[in-house]
């Protein structure tokens, strides 16, 4: 029973960690360390914090629309020019990761 117990706190604990946007948004160091899964819905558009401080940030990001977008200043892992985006598809899931001065984009089937 308390192994039961332990599974719902462990569930309720992850939900919590779910940010949804239907909307454009900048997100906060805050919100990226204290968020798993960003779920973009209606068309939203994010744009990822400053690394500064953010060494082991992992962020799964899901679009459930298909057309979602993730934006990163100064481009992922020091690549390209003043921002670097991703525009994913219905469906679509990617890893970001923070190395703490970069942010890099892990995923199989998202186009950059």
């Amino acid at each position: 029973m308390s192994t039961h117990n332990n599974s719902n706190e462990a569930r309720a604990s992850r939900a919590a960690r779910t940010l949804t946007l239907t909307a454009a948004k900048s997100m906060t160091a805050a919100e990226s360390i204290n968020t798993d899964v960003v779920e973009l819905a209606g068309q939203a558009l994010t744009l990822l914090p400053a690394c500064a401080g953010l060494v082991g940030v992992m962020l799964i990001v899901i679009d459930n629309t298909g057309s979602g977008t993730v934006i990163c200043a100064a481009g992922y892992g020091a690549a390209g020019g003043s921002y670097d985006t991703v525009t994913m598809t219905d469906g679509d899931m990617a890893f970001f990761y923070c190395n703490g001065t970069y942010w890099d984009k892990l995923s199989y089937a998202v186009s950059a």
